[in-house]
């Protein structure tokens, strides 16, 4: 294994915005192995161009392709899974929402859960999710509060997370929200 190391100067000070002198912080980054993604290779393209749009692993062992945006930024409800061992994308259940700029991630309970985004009207509360035995969206609890451009992620506690974004009338966020348990569709409540 191969690390490399930066260390910013320490001591030296810095010019705020106020006229205020600061010391730097001591930084450490650390690269810990150089060839993790060392080249890229293509592999088959989706069957649907898209820009802004979701992906995440399934239960399954598929990657899925969630919503996004043609190049005129008109929503999209596409679903796509991505098989890596034959290198082949099927075309799966559509959103109930069209949407892009949204979050996607596999709950414990082996679905999918696509979480807001933007309908092309504005930002969107939605949350659904995707159930890969049936090939269904169901709409779940949406979040209290629209948005979109956030992350989605599950954490090691099964819960998902529904991480910053873009809030009308507020901007960027820093809210992060998360289920209360784990989510079941058609279950009330917030995300």
């Amino acid at each position: 294994m191969f690390s490399l190391f930066s260390l910013s100067r320490f001591g030296r000070e810095v010019q705020s915005g106020r006229g205020k002198r600061q010391p730097c912080r001591p930084r450490l980054e650390v690269l810990e192995d150089r060839n993790v993604l060392a080249f890229w290779t293509t592999v088959s393209p989706m069957g649907t161009a898209r820009k802004l749009l979701a992906g995440t692993l399934g239960s399954n062992g598929l990657i899925y392709a969630i919503g996004g945006a043609d190049t005129a930024f008109t929503p999209l409800a596409t679903v796509e899974a991505y098989t890596t061992g034959s290198d082949f994308w099927s075309p799966r259940a559509s959103l109930n929402t069209a949407r892009f700029d949204v979050a996607a991630a596999s709950g414990p309970d082996g679905r999918i859960y696509a979480i807001g985004g933007n309908t092309g009207a504005g930002t969107t509360p939605t949350v659904e999710s995707y159930s890969p035995t049936v090939n269904k969206w169901t709409f779940v609890a949406p979040m209290p509060t629209a948005r979109d451009s956030l992350a989605g992620a599950t954490g090691s506690d099964g819960q998902i997370y529904a991480i910053g974004g873009f809030a009308t009338g507020v901007g960027a966020s820093n809210t992060v929200r998360l289920t209360t348990r784990t989510p079941t569709p058609g279950r009330r409540g917030p995300l």
